[in-house]
């Protein structure tokens, strides 16, 4: 049995992927480099279903894993300014602090794309990776105080995310 994108493919049958179609006979006749270059996995056809959403859930709590240990590893790098505004009242600069709640969103939604996909790691393929930086975030922040009321309410800060650049698509 095969399978493209969490959906069986069978033999001697056509199916489009990627709004190309395939004919019948290539899964017949396509090598292996050729099915993994489309991500077609080939599966014993004995496996019963059961084990089959089985293997799909290790992987998608891998996927997510992976994910959330990849936002905790880009936010370390800006917690000793969490840490430095708990212990001493030094602020941190507001494009630090919306730049972290940007990557703890963007690592939320990936994550709710993965709970929700039928075959994961053809989704976590198609998802942006998570900015690694400040500067990969255009971010506008605006602050205003008691004497610059007429941009926003007094001592408010307000942010606003801009499209970030295209980052690396995730591979495995």
């Amino acid at each position: 049995m095969f399978v493209l994108e969490g959906n069986r493919l069978k033999l001697d049958r056509p199916f489009t992927h990627k709004g190309l179609q395939y004919p019948k006979e290539w899964l017949r006749n396509s090598t292996p480099e050729q099915k993994a270059e489309l991500g077609i996995l080939e599966i014993p056809d004995n496996t019963p279903q059961d084990e089959w959403d089985q293997d799909m859930e290790r992987i998608r709590a891998g996927l997510i894993k992976q994910l959330k240990n990849e936002a905790k590893s880009i936010l370390s790098d800006t917690d000793w300014m969490v840490i430095r505004q708990l212990e001493t009242g030094t602020e941190m600069p507001p494009e630090v602090s919306v730049f972290r709640q940007f990557v703890r969103e963007i690592c939320s939604q990936h994550v709710e794309r993965l709970i929700n996909s039928a075959d994961p790691k053809a989704t976590r393929r198609g998802l942006r990776g998570l900015p690694k930086s400040v500067g990969d975030v255009s971010i506008t922040v605006s602050e205003t105080n008691s004497h610059d009321s007429h941009r926003g309410q007094a001592g408010s800060t307000t942010s606003q995310f801009e499209q970030y650049p295209p980052l690396p698509v995730w591979s495995f």
